[in-house]
């Protein structure tokens, strides 16, 4: 899984890229997800996300200070496969 490491009153976008999953494919649409725990927290965390080929923008924002978020990105493409990838965002004060 991959990860990044942002301060909580941080605000920037970041990529999740699914080239070596969809080589002939698009992605039709997307699903962003983020948890604390096991608690759906995407609302507090997630801002906008966009599409750009086979990369998935998402706008990260907000998250306290010593807490670990993880943000799953869901994708279906043109040809109705499904993929997921997961990403750890760590909130550390500096």
């Amino acid at each position: 899984m991959d990860s990044f490491t942002k301060q909580p009153s941080e605000k920037f976008t970041i990529n999740i890229d699914f080239l070596n999953n969809i080589s002939d494919e698009t992605i039709s649409n997307t699903t962003i997800t983020a948890y604390l725990n096991d608690s759906d927290v995407t609302s507090e965390i997630i801002g906008t996300n966009s599409i750009d080929g086979t990369t998935v923008s998402i706008f990260v924002k907000n998250g306290s200070n010593n807490k670990n978020y993880k943000i799953t990105c869901v994708i279906n493409t043109s040809a109705g496969n499904t993929f997921e990838k997961d990403v750890l965002m760590r909130v550390r004060e500096k």
